[in-house]
């Protein structure tokens, strides 16, 4: 039984590892995209906040908001409700 249960974690170690070999090229950058840092908005970014927040949370969440967007100009938040 102690075989069998060490050739089970052997196995579960090679699915990992063969896991991860198959994965980080995925998260590698190419070279040839065009773009990439260095590279400016023409305007403002629009960020969507989604949110659940109701009434007196929702005043303290937009009065943030507008705090925020009045605090720069580069970066602007739109807010959109996620409710059930």
């Amino acid at each position: 039984m102690d075989m069998r249960r060490a050739t089970v974690g052997r196995v579960l170690i090679l699915l990992a590892c063969l896991a991860l070999v198959w994965g980080l090229p995925a998260c590698g950058g190419g070279g040839d995209e065009q773009g990439g840092e260095g590279t400016a908005a023409a305007g403002p970014v629009e960020i969507t906040y989604w949110h659940t927040e109701l009434a007196s949370n929702l005043d303290t969440l937009q009065t943030l908001v507008r705090r925020y967007d009045d605090s720069q100009s580069e970066v602007k938040v739109k807010l959109a409700f996620q409710g059930s």
